[in-house]
């Protein structure tokens, strides 16, 4: 995203803004931490959905109060629903409180919150708090991208037989398929967000999230990018993420520089064959 390096430079000097963001996920994540005992230890007439719902909808009031009294004047999202300012603002927080349900729910670590800042077209500041791992990511837009403080970058693997993909959906599966068939390592892990991180500091070389919604991936996307990581659609379009967030899905691709012609063309080759098939 380095055509918007100049709004990510005055957003990077701004550090009052990174650091209200990190505040903002910290204090969703303890309140996530705060309700994370498996449903087993909870009262009988407690279900495993009240217990999910309450520490969203706490993590997500801790969220906004931080943001909300930081920056008046910006917009702010939990999910696709606008919780405070206005729609048009010039800027917006695109935000989900709670990104990898199930894993919370069975008591798993791989679950996240997940803040980006949009400026007018595009996000510009991303943060990742996966609190059951207290682990940290923060990315700017034209800066570089940090794991509790330490810089990351992708891996430099260039051969998709050696690659490791990680994925929360993908329907029907002949996505990730193609790709094992091509050697590719192909690991399931819900939280979009949480993946976006695994290629931003190497652990991951492929993402593939067949259906992405902006909460879900704009911030993890912004710390990728900042990383190195180039993201695209299925028609090899860069992605960009909606800032005025509906539940419209779309597909989203991303990878690594070493990787990225030989993901363009397996893409490639699988939309075609999926055209082909319908066709007949």
């Amino acid at each position: 995203m380095t055509f918007r390096s100049a709004v990510s430079t005055e957003v990077e000097t701004e550090t009052e803004t990174v650091t209200a963001a990190i505040e903002a996920a910290r204090a969703a994540g303890s309140a996530l931490e705060a309700l994370d005992d498996p449903p087993t230890a909870r009262p009988d007439e407690v279900t495993v959905t009240d217990v999910v719902t309450e520490a969203s909808q706490d993590a997500a009031d801790e969220l906004v109060d931080v943001l909300e009294t930081a920056f008046p004047d910006d917009a702010i999202y939990i999910q696709e629903t606008l919780v405070h300012g206005e729609s048009g603002t010039e800027r917006a927080w695109v935000c989900d409180p709670l990104d990898g349900i199930s894993q919370f729910a069975a008591n798993g670590d791989e679950y996240a919150v997940s803040i980006a800042l949009f400026d007018e077209t595009a996000p510009i500041l991303g943060v990742v708090y996966l609190p059951a791992r207290d682990d940290l990511y923060t990315g700017v837009d034209g800066g570089d991208a940090r794991k509790n403080g330490r810089e990351v970058t992708t891996s430099d693997r260039r051969r998709l037989q050696t690659s490791t993909c990680v994925s929360g959906f993908d329907l029907g599966g002949r996505f990730l398929r193609g790709l094992e068939e091509r050697g590719a390592a192909v690991v399931r892990q819900e939280s979009a967000a949480v993946n976006l991180c695994a290629l931003a500091t190497g652990a991951a070389d492929v993402v593939w999230e067949y259906d992405s919604y902006p909460w879900d991936v704009a911030g993890g996307l912004v710390v990728a990018e900042a990383a190195g990581a180039v993201a695209m659609d299925t028609a090899g379009n860069q992605f960009v993420p909606d800032r005025h967030p509906s539940r419209d899905h779309l597909p989203l691709l991303a990878t690594t520089p070493a990787l990225e012609a030989d993901v363009r063309e397996y893409a490639s080759a699988f939309v075609r064959e999926e055209r082909d098939a319908t066709d007949d």
